[in-house]
């Protein structure tokens, strides 16, 4: 009976708290709309303060304004200022208007107003009148006019009566807002108030209603801790986990289901779960068939299909990967499903990522094996016609015309392998970052020239015509004369090859955008349009049959691109097709200067060309004795073969030449002997080519012996390191025989 008594008190006194507390929430609902409505009156009337003094203000701005135009249009005479004059005079009526009628209800204002209407008229009809004078008297009529005395009472009548008014309706808006700040602060104490009793009743109401709910919670209490480990066990889990009903609606997610089906636990309970899950194929965007409905179906796991994507609900697309498994209740029916998938976007990614590397090494195989039969078909054709030669020569005897013909065909081949040995190394220590520019400010055209002569003999001997157009005033550019050759003849060359036996190659130079054009046309193959992209690519061969005419290893374009654009170029091909011919136009930067630097730039470039063009020549034609006393050379090379020959070339030209093939061997010959001219090369048994040097320099008699490098070893760095062991000069192999002859006549002229 106590325990039926105490819950009836309970009830009772529970529902007497709710009536006072509502009781409370009324009145104090009551309260705040009085003190709105009383804040809202107060903040209408701010605002229409601010209006009135904004109002105010243009009326003396439109004053101002039609003013001045009065003035421009009487000083300047010019009736273009009629119309801001009179559209200045009507927004000053109506602005009157607007304050007039926001002053309706201040009748001490509203008279000020009317005595405001009145002194703008006047106003109005004075500068109207002055502007009449302007036109029927003249501009100083209009002056005198402007000057009397009751013009600029009146303007100064009109802006005191606005200051004024101005005045008013300031103190005007500090006691409405005195009042409306009173408003609030009243506001402010009613709702405290209110705010303290509904905390009270507030109180008392959670008091009882937890006595009452007490009970319920102990109840619920193991039901909650059964629910708290599922939750946190489903949060535990890193994968996606989605649970339905027997039906395939939706029960319940995880926070990973959450984001990647981009659906909320609260709006996905109960839908369908094809809805929320939505799969399609990766590759055809075909739906998939849906696990979790195989598996309430089947009664057994599902997997998801290879490559199936989730489409989440904001647009997303995430791959996933994993399978459905159902849920059986005490007797072993299906009551459900648990679906667990993951994201999978990192796999994939490394996946196609390995397959796309796979493919990319792949290409590579196949394009260096293509390069390297390429190059062993490139290096074994001129070895062919060098062994051929050198056949012919052993079986010639003494008929000179056979043997000419073997020796040209022998010197061909060599210059061939040279140029391609020459542009591999170039490739390479572009690549490396290893090729330095010798840049400088030089004329451009002396580069061309320089290319179209190398390109010339081959254009002859393929019965081409050359047609050459270069400006014939300078062209300045800031570059490296021996490379840009290189590229232009490149280009040049391709034309050559490309071109048929009669062909015609058109080179020639324009002025475009502060750059240098040089373009290159040619009548021969052309380019398929597919093959232009990549037609500077390394490697790249737009003809790949096997019987193709041409040679080539893919590597010049890309040299030519490489070297173009280290001097801040740029080259481009062009080609309407197969048969049609083709162009390569090249952009270099030209250098900004006056035309008397550019002439004096001129001079000293040919008088520096002059004087250098063939170093030691004129001198040695001066001084060369009728007789010439031979020189005393020391070839050192590990290489027999080559040391012999060379030996045996320098001994045709009457020099007396020994042969040493090791590095110890070298010091000891050229300390004993102290030959004029050492041809050491670097590589060597025992101490390399640099140490020799130094070793011959350390003695004094040593010092007076001309020292050359012959070396395969070509790279700025190499030079310098060579200059720095005590070299006067550095050859690179295959040495030029013209070259090397001419060294050693100037050498022997000097000494001679």
């Amino acid at each position: 009976m106590k325990e039926v008594r105490r819950e009836r008190i309970l009830t009772r006194s529970l529902l007497v708290v709710i009536v006072v507390t509502f009781a409370i929430l009324l009145a104090n609902t009551l309260v705040t709309r009085d003190g709105a409505r009383h804040q809202q009156r107060a903040t209408e009337w701010v605002t229409h303060t601010y209006q009135v003094l904004r109002e105010l203000d243009g009326v003396a701005a439109a004053l101002y304004e039609s003013e001045a135009a009065q003035r421009a249009l009487v000083l300047m005479n010019d009736e273009s200022y009629a119309a801001p004059y009179q559209a200045a005079t009507r927004r000053l009526g109506q602005r009157l208007d607007r304050v007039r009628a926001l002053l309706r209800d201040n009748p001490p204002q509203l008279a000020r107003v009317s005595r405001l209407a009145g002194l703008v008229e006047e106003r109005l009809t004075q500068m109207d009148r002055v502007v009449a004078t302007s036109r029927e008297l003249g501009l100083m009529a209009a002056r005198q006019e402007l000057a009397r005395n009751g013009n600029k009472a009146t303007g100064t009548a009109i802006r005191e009566l606005v200051a004024g008014m101005e005045d008013d309706e300031t103190n005007l808006l500090e006691s409405r807002l005195a009042s409306w700040r009173a408003s609030v602060r009243r506001a402010e104490r009613l709702n405290l108030l209110a705010g303290a009793l509904g905390l009270l009743a507030l109180a008392a109401f959670v008091l009882l209603v937890t006595r009452t709910l007490r009970q319920n919670l102990r109840n619920a209490a193991a039901i909650s801790r059964q629910r708290e480990i599922l939750r946190v066990t489903l949060l535990s889990i890193g994968d996606a986990v989605v649970t339905t009903d027997g039906e395939a609606q939706v029960v319940t997610l995880n926070r990973e289901a959450e984001r990647l089906t981009g659906w909320s636990m609260t709006d996905a309970a109960g839908k369908p779960l094809e809805r929320i899950f939505r799969i399609v194929n990766e590759t055809t965007r075909q739906p998939v068939d849906n696990p979790a409905t195989r598996a309430l179906r089947e009664g057994k796991v599902v997997g998801l299909a290879n490559h199936t994507i989730l489409l989440a609900k904001d647009g997303r697309e995430v791959p996933i990967d994993d399978s459905a498994a159902p849920i059986r209740d005490a007797d072993g029916r299906v009551s459900g499903v648990v679906l667990v998938f993951r994201d999978v976007t990192e796999e994939r990614a490394v996946s196609n990522r390995l397959h796309q590397l796979a493919a990319e090494l792949s290409e590579a195989d196949r394009r260096k094996n293509e390069f390297l039969a390429t190059l062993a078909h490139e290096i074994r054709n001129p070895l062919a016609a060098i062994r051929t030669s050198v056949a012919l020569l052993h079986r010639v005897g003494q008929d000179p015309q056979a043997a000419s013909a073997a020796l040209g065909a022998i010197e061909r081949q060599m210059r061939h392998l040279v140029r391609l040995v020459e542009d591999l190394l170039d490739v390479a220590r572009i690549s490396r970052g290893k090729l330095a520019l010798q840049q400088s400010r030089i004329d451009l055209r002396q580069a061309l020239q320089h290319a179209v002569e190398t390109s010339r003999p081959l254009c002859e001997e393929t019965e081409q015509a050359l047609e050459v157009e270069i400006p014939g005033h300078a062209l300045y550019v800031h570059g490296d004369g021996v490379r840009i050759t290189q590229a232009i003849s490149n280009l040049l060359n391709n034309a050559c090859k490309f071109s048929p036996r009669g062909g015609r190659i058109r080179f020639s130079v324009r002025i475009e955008d502060a750059h240098a054009v040089v373009s290159i046309r040619d009548t021969g193959i052309g380019i398929a349009a597919e093959h232009l992209p990549r037609i500077f690519d390394m490697f790249n061969q737009v003809d790949t049959r096997l019987e193709r005419t041409q040679g080539g290893l893919g590597i010049g374009l890309n040299l030519v691109k490489r070297l173009v654009e280290m001097h801040g170029g740029r080259v481009e091909a062009r080609s309407e097709g197969v048969g049609k011919g083709s162009e390569f136009v090249v952009h270099f930067p030209l250098l900004v200067e006056t035309a008397a630097d550019a002439k004096a730039s001129l001079a000293d470039t040919s008088e520096q060309a002059l004087t250098s063009a063939a170093p030691g020549a004129s001198h040695a034609q001066a001084k060369m004795p009728a007789n010439p006393k031979p020189l005393r050379i020391l070839v050192v090379d590990d290489n027999p073969d080559s040391a012999g020959s060379l030996a045996l070339l320098l001994q045709l030209e009457g020099h007396l030449a020994a042969v040493a093939h090791d590095g110890l061997e070298a010091v000891e010959i050229a300390l004993r002997d102290l030959p004029d001219v050492v041809l050491l090369d670097i590589g060597l048994p025992s101490i390399n080519g640099y140490e020799v040097a130094r070793r011959i320099r350390s003695g004094l008699a040593g010092r007076q012996i001309f020292l050359i490098a012959v070396t395969g070893w070509g790279q700025e760095a190499d030079q310098q390191r060579s200059r720095e062991s005590g070299f006067d000069r550095h050859l690179v192999k295959p040495v030029d025989a013209d070259e090397l002859l001419k060294l050693l006549s100037h050498i022997r002229a000097l000494s001679s």
